[in-house]
């Protein structure tokens, strides 16, 4: 793109002309030159054409003929409010009836008459401009800038959310307008995108044809700003909430060819129950992803839905940078966790064909030669690898959503829990009425970046019975993932039943709810040295909520606390008192799931080895070192690659010591609450996320009726 081939468009409000007192002297006029901005030369230097307009009907006009344009508004020209022509009121609304419209009509400017009776709330005539220019030139490439000499970072971030691309201070120089045609190509290829990834997707219904629908409900010029009027502050409040708390920090790049020993690794990995996120890269953790929904997106019914390979990758990228890499738990890696074990649970069921279709009826931990197959070719064979049961019950478009809810069940998510916003007054918290805050706002998330990439027009768009079903599906699943309901789950899935007074709509909810419960905490029945290692970073997460709940003066959980932590008594009271009635009430339901429990059992007894040994350190406890001792004769093993205290490895033992910010000379004992009074409390309440830590006063340690544990340090108040 050559700034010589393209136009600028300058929107510049013309002085008053003075008034004259008759027997004067006549003023002589100026020209129209005379009244162009300075910078205007400079503009000429660097682009084609540029144009300036007092008018701000004849600017649109004017930019809607050129294609290839600019847009830029001066703010210290705008010295008069949009008045009574155009409706505006300084106090509460902005209104353009059909008068502004009809300007257009006379300049040959389609501009959708629909659009010039919306209403925008706003007190600045400058804002007013701004919006006013983002309604009609919307998806058409053209990139709204303002300049002004206020350098007022206030302002600057009102334009931006009222729809500016940029905000350039005057006096402009020829060094920042030679760049300027970067915006104009940088809108173009947005514009490209947006524009190819819904092409082949089904329009939403005009306005006019909703309202038809509606034999009683009155088509009036009121009635359509009132909706309009309901969309635009929707749309500009979810955008609010998406900017600040989960802004796209990543360009979205098309589908990545991987060479063929690549992909045939990552489908061994996704095909095995031993997945390794640690080890993969974001490159390798978004092929993973899209390699599940690859294999989802060939059932019947799916296969229709046309989505392309290039939407799909861009969707995964774009979701992937919700989430932050700063959080040790809470992260991409986690969330592809998820989703993996979502695809192996479904794989087992027999819903999907493992990537490499070399599973054996048990878990397969090792593959060989993998090798893509249709599922509608091997209809027959997978058939015959499974059982019928309730699992049957999940459609394509079930497994689909319930894909979905898992890659992005924890999108945006800021590293604390819900008790933290809670206890700290979060707007967040106080938006969802402290009611599953995070697990709201996960879902919020993932469905503006569904929205944006076009995944909600399939099956019919939002309107449909089908979007219906699938955003029900979804939402329904993530709120299944707030641990504060998990007593009232495990009921549910007790009582689950079948028979023919049942309602299978509600039963594939369960379902769908009852695998991303397993999913969401399967890290304890993983492999024994990745559920060391996943236990380790969740810990380090919650410890560093202890530190800010301890800065900010709130409420702390004692788990929260880095130097009371146990990771050994944390895993064995969650899998105890949590993880195990969970894996067997499932299982009960769906007994290709069955492996869990074993594998959970399996693990319990090595953290119970771990614990009696007394030789873990999970990095975040106390390090109990003395200057004339250096090990132990405790028997040692590795866990996630830490050092035991028995190993005399002075130097492992500096780095926890920086890490822990512990002093040289400095020692903490671990203390350990009581288990009789946790168990007191979870029996009152599930989980930590509804404790009030206030009155918590640490206890000696005490002997337990439970000869394998000594206090329960759940791992739940936090996912």
């Amino acid at each position: 793109m050559n700034p010589s081939h393209c136009s600028v468009i300058v929107f510049s409000q013309t002085p008053p002309e003075p008034f004259v007192v008759k027997g004067e002297s006549p003023i002589q006029h100026t020209s129209a030159l005379d009244n162009e901005p300075a910078y205007t030369s400079l503009l000429r230097s660097v682009f084609g054409q540029v144009y300036v307009h007092s008018h701000h009907a004849d600017a649109l006009s004017q930019a809607k003929q050129q294609g290839n344009s600019i847009f830029l508004i001066d703010l210290d020209s705008i010295t008069a409010s949009p008045g009574d022509d155009y409706g505006y009121d300084s106090v509460t609304t902005i209104s353009a009836p059909a008068g502004y419209s009809s300007s257009f009509s006379s300049s040959s400017c389609s501009i959708p008459s629909s659009l010039c009776s919306s209403i925008i709330t706003t007190s600045d005539p400058r804002l007013f401009w701004i919006r006013k220019s983002t309604q009609f030139l919307h998806n058409s490439g053209i990139p709204i800038i303002v300049c002004s000499t206020r350098d007022d970072t206030a302002l600057m971030l009102d334009c931006v959310h009222a729809g500016a691309t940029d905000y350039l201070i005057k006096p402009l120089n020829l060094h920042g307008i030679k760049t300027l045609f970067l915006k104009l190509h940088r809108c173009h290829a947005d514009t490209n995108t947006s524009t190819s990834s819904i092409s082949s997707l089904q329009p939403l219904p005009a306005l006019d044809t909703v309202l038809s629908k509606g034999p009683t409900l009155p088509c009036d010029n009121a009635l359509q700003r009132r909706i309009q009027d309901i969309t635009i502050k929707s749309t500009r409040f979810t955008q609010t909430v998406i900017d600040i708390y989960a802004r796209s920090r990543v360009k979205v790049a098309h589908y990545r060819n991987f060479s063929c020993e690549r992909a045939t690794f990552l489908k061994q990995q996704i095909s095995s129950w031993d997945f390794n996120p640690f080890e993969l890269p974001a490159n390798d953790l978004v092929h993973c992803a899209y390699l599940i929904f690859e294999q989802a997106l060939t059932l019947p019914g799916l296969y229709e839905l046309n989505i392309t390979r290039d939407r799909l990758y861009d969707f995964i990228i774009d979701l992937s940078s919700t989430y932050y890499d700063g959080n040790p738990y809470h992260n991409f890696a986690h969330a592809v966790d998820v989703l993996q074990c979502t695809y192996f649970f479904l794989c087992r069921m027999g819903l999907l064909l493992f990537a490499n279709d070399t599973n054996d009826e048990n878990e397969s931990e090792s593959v060989s030669t993998p090798m893509f197959i249709h599922p509608l070719a091997t209809a027959t064979r997978q058939q015959q690898k499974r059982q019928e049961g309730p699992q049957d019950l999940l459609r394509p478009q079930d497994i689909f959503a319930l894909l979905i809810a898992a890659i992005g069940h924890d999108a945006a998510h800021p590293g604390v829990n819900n008790s933290f916003l809670v206890n700290s007054a979060s707007p967040l918290a106080m938006l969802y009425g402290d009611q599953s805050v995070l697990e709201n706002f996960h879902t919020m998330t993932l469905f503006q970046v569904i929205h944006k990439h076009g995944l909600d027009q399939i099956g019919g768009g939002p309107g449909s019975t089908n979007y219906r079903e699938f955003r029900k599906t979804v939402v329904t699943t993530i709120l299944a993932t707030d641990m504060s309901l998990h007593g009232d789950y495990i009921s549910k899935f007790h009582s689950f039943t079948t028979d023919s007074s049942s309602d299978p709509q509600q039963n594939r909810l369960l379902l769908c709810s009852a695998i991303i419960k397993c999913s969401d905490i399967s890290n304890v029945t993983r492999p024994f040295n990745r559920a060391a290692r996943w236990a380790e970073l969740l810990i380090e997460e919650s410890v560093c909520q202890g530190d800010l709940e301890r800065a900010m003066g709130l409420p702390s959980n004692p788990m929260n606390d880095r130097d009371s932590v146990v990771i050994e008594d944390s895993q064995i009271g969650f899998i105890r008192c949590i993880a195990i009635e969970l894996f067997e009430s499932v299982s009960q339901i769906l007994p290709s799931m069955e492996f869990t429990v074993d594998r959970i059992h399996d693990n319990l007894r090595e953290w119970e080895l771990c614990k009696k040994a007394g030789s873990h350190d999970s990095g975040v406890a106390s390090l109990e070192v003395s200057s004339s001792s250096s090990h132990t004769t405790a028997p040692t093993h590795g866990i996630g690659g830490l050092k035991r205290r028995g190993d005399g490895d002075a130097a492992a033992i500096d780095v926890l010591r920086k890490r822990l910010s512990i002093d040289q000379d400095h020692q903490v004992t671990r203390r350990r609450s009581s288990a009789g009074s946790v168990t007191e409390v979870l029996l009152a309440m599930p989980t930590y996320a509804r404790m009030d830590h206030e009155d918590y006063v640490p206890q000696p340690h005490q002997p337990s009726q439970h000869p394998s544990y000594n206090a329960m340090l759940c791992q739940c108040c936090i996912q």
